[in-house]
């Protein structure tokens, strides 16, 4: 089960799928269609099919392999609140299920009575009624002897193979195995192709920084991956996404006096294959990525300032408003202390009618 976080970030409840992980991101960002290739680079060329072997991949290799900064930054996120998730888990369980029965068989006086539990809250007596039978169980089978390898095996549910049904079950297991190298093997040959056709078409096609429809050039390309984005975004309609990103680098284009054109190759760079569409995103953006994304230094510099200087109106922004509210909690207090004052000098009674004598 996921849930919305934020703005496109999500959190994922259950599922241990690094393919369902990165569909759901991809969703909440809003690229659904890019998903199946990001998913074939990171889980089927590379074998990271669980959200455990996510972990392990640093954030620099995933953006060599052409993901998204912006999805790297998610997916960095997503994987910090599971694991702070599994760890509150775990210490919950702990607690449950190791100290809190210890605590109650010593101290049962102080936990109360199991007549009153039953009465206020009869979920938790019945787990713990539960609990505590299913531990005497397993105590009383092991001070019987019975608590081998086959204490918990129930021999009615276990039973010998005949000749014909172990064929059955080897026939479909070399059935699978065998639509599993298919699979792969199909899948190495598209990626194959696909990428002879990128080369071929990049060293061919139009000279220029962009083709038809304002098609990015194949030297943005930073391998299959980035290729394969492209190529997905041609087949929407080959058009830039409209977003603060995209206006604000042709502002600073209008006012560089640079070619429309021009700066289109560096909004592709930012919006089509980075993801960075909001001016907020465009903090996640480090050094040493203007230099390998081939970013002139004065966009650059233009950028950086601009990022500069929104953080910096957020910083002091949120700093007014705490004084604000402590203002405003101040005055509060100090408001109804002062008209109690008043109401209790003036002479007059609580209805404010005359005196009190």
């Amino acid at each position: 089960r996921w849930s919305r976080r934020g703005g496109a970030g999500l959190r994922m409840r259950g599922g241990n799928k690094s393919s369902e992980l990165l569909h759901n991101l991809c969703d909440g960002l809003g690229y659904r269609e890019y998903a199946p290739i990001i998913v074939k680079k990171v889980c089927a060329e590379n074998w990271l099919n669980r959200v455990d072997d996510l972990r392990r991949v640093p954030s620099e290799r995933l953006e060599r392999w052409g993901v998204p900064l912006k999805l790297v930054h998610e997916l960095r996120e997503t994987l910090q609140e599971l694991e702070a998730e599994e760890a509150v888990n775990d210490f919950s369980g702990y607690i449950n299920y190791t100290v809190r029965p210890s605590v109650q068989a010593t101290y049962s006086f102080l936990v109360g009575s199991e007549d009153a539990l039953k009465d206020k809250q009869p979920e938790e007596w019945a787990a713990r009624t539960l609990q505590g039978k299913w531990r005497w169980r397993r105590s009383q089978k092991f001070l019987d002897g019975e608590a081998g390898d086959d204490a918990e095996v129930d021999p009615r549910e276990f039973h010998r193979k005949s000749a014909r049904e172990a064929e059955a079950i080897r026939r479909q297991r070399a059935e699978d195995k065998i639509r599993r190298m298919v699979r792969r093997w199909r899948y190495r040959r598209t990626v194959s192709l696909a990428i002879r056709h990128a080369q071929s078409s990049g060293t061919s096609g139009t000279s220029g920084s962009g083709g038809p429809r304002g098609e990015p050039p194949f030297a943005l390309s930073g391998g299959p991956l980035v290729a394969a984005i492209l190529r997905a975004w041609q087949r929407q309609g080959a058009a830039l996404k409209e977003c603060e990103v995209t206006s604000f680098l042709r502002e600073i284009g209008a006012e560089l006096r640079r070619d429309e054109e021009e700066m289109t190759l560096h909004v592709h760079r930012l919006v089509t294959l980075n993801w960075l569409e909001d001016l907020d995103d465009l903090r996640l953006v480090e050094e040493h990525h203007w230099t390998e994304w081939e970013i002139p230094e004065q966009l650059a510099a233009r950028i950086k300032a601009e990022v500069a200087e929104r953080s910096e109106r957020d910083v002091c922004g949120g700093f007014a408003g705490l004084l604000a509210s402590v203002g405003e909690t101040f005055a509060a207090l100090l408001g109804g202390g002062s008209d109690e004052d008043t109401d209790s000098d003036d002479g007059r009674g609580p209805t404010g009618d005359g005196p009190t004598g």
